[in-house]
């Protein structure tokens, strides 16, 4: 399974990227600070799934989802705070197209969400994800 991990936050990319790349069979092909820089990427990178933080500088989740779907139909993982006090923007975003959300601690206590490992994982063993 070829992941790409998208998060502003350079700490939370290479955490989160070291984490996923010792599960078997799951295997980070890009990791992009932007949503800019993953559509730079997509369609070298052709990840079978996507994590992707929701608030970013520039090109927020949301847009870069939008895009992602548009361009090359994907399954996205969101990574997120927003689940708690900001679930309409993590419910939107399911809305348009993203197939699960991990909620996030604030502030980062964790170095990554172990679930965000077995949601890829799910992916990887059975997902049948077809793009609305």
């Amino acid at each position: 399974m070829r992941v790409a991990v998208v998060d502003d936050s350079a700490f939370i990319r290479k955490a989160l990227t070291r984490m996923l790349a010792s599960e078997d069979g799951l295997r980070v092909v890009g990791a992009a600070e932007s949503g800019e820089e993953l559509l730079d990427n997509l369609s070298s990178w052709r990840p079978d799934v996507i994590t992707l933080d929701l608030t970013m500088p520039g090109m927020g989740g949301l847009q870069t989802l939008d895009r992602v779907m548009d361009e090359r139909p994907t399954p996205v993982i969101i990574l997120s705070t927003h689940a708690g006090e900001d679930a309409p923007l993590t419910i939107e975003a399911l809305h348009r197209g993203a197939v699960d959300f991990i909620d996030t601690p604030r502030p980062a206590m964790m170095l990554v969400p172990w679930p965000v490992v077995e949601a890829c994982a799910t992916c990887r063993t059975g997902l049948n994800w077809v793009p609305v």
